[in-house]
């Protein structure tokens, strides 16, 4: 049920971005353009392309909980200070923390 839980949340924050970009845009001051395309497109692959290999030798050599638990406390505490970003910068550095543990 944990794991079930978890995947729905991956799930859900993998699309929850387009919800919110008109405000991001408006509230961290970036363009609709290129930037937002940054966000949902290279930046989300590459990190979850380069972290699958090494999430997943994790995964056989250590105790699964304890990396779900990582995973999500990582994921958390990226999630929640994507609501206080101020720039562009700051937003695709969260991003990229927050989709790194999305693979555990």
């Amino acid at each position: 049920l944990i794991v079930t839980g978890t995947n729905v949340i991956n799930f859900l924050h993998t699309y929850l971005l387009s919800a919110v970009a008109v405000a991001m845009q408006r509230d961290v001051g970036f363009n609709g353009g290129w930037q937002y395309a940054v966000l949902v497109g290279p930046i989300f692959t590459l990190a979850k392309t380069l972290s699958a290999a090494p999430i997943g030798k994790l995964l056989e050599i250590s105790q699964r909980v304890h990396l779900l638990a990582y995973c999500m406390l990582t994921w958390s505490a990226a999630t929640t200070l994507m609501g206080f970003v101020t720039s562009y910068n700051q937003l695709l550095v969260l991003r990229i923390m927050q989709l790194l543990p999305s693979r555990g």
